[in-house]
């Protein structure tokens, strides 16, 4: 004797498909983001970045620039790369400001960036 399936039963078991299809996307899109965030620096997310062989040019089109040199992957700058970021769109800072990432620098690097004048200006309202 064959045993007669209603329809609902089927409707129910493709929505529960798609409900875990959907589920399962949302929890690997937030897996992923969350690793994202956690292994790169809040400000090379956030402001323009430049490498070590672009600089040169950039600061030939923009030589009133503030540089702001860091480890990409150094996380015990979160706190304050939280705090300069809210000082940057307080002052609306963003566009005169640019990241180097410092992890990966070779040793030919880090010659040409020697070579740049570093200036330092103490002061909540200075600017460079």
């Amino acid at each position: 004797m064959k045993r007669n399936i209603p329809r609902k039963n089927y409707l129910i078991v493709v929505l529960m498909a798609i409900v875990v299809a959907a589920l399962v996307l949302y929890l690997a899109k937030l897996y992923t983001n969350s690793n994202i965030d956690q292994k790169h620096s809040l400000m090379s997310n956030y402001l323009s970045n430049v490498t070590i062989q672009e600089l040169d040019n950039y600061l030939l089109e923009n030589p009133n620039i503030i540089i702001y040199w860091a480890d990409n992957e150094d996380l015990s700058n979160n706190r304050l790369e939280n705090d300069l970021k809210k000082y940057l769109i307080e002052h609306d800072l963003q566009r005169n400001i640019i990241f180097i990432n410092t992890h990966d620098l070779t040793v030919d690097e880090i010659k040409i960036a020697s070579k740049f004048d570093v200036k330092f200006v103490i002061g909540s309202d200075a600017h460079v």
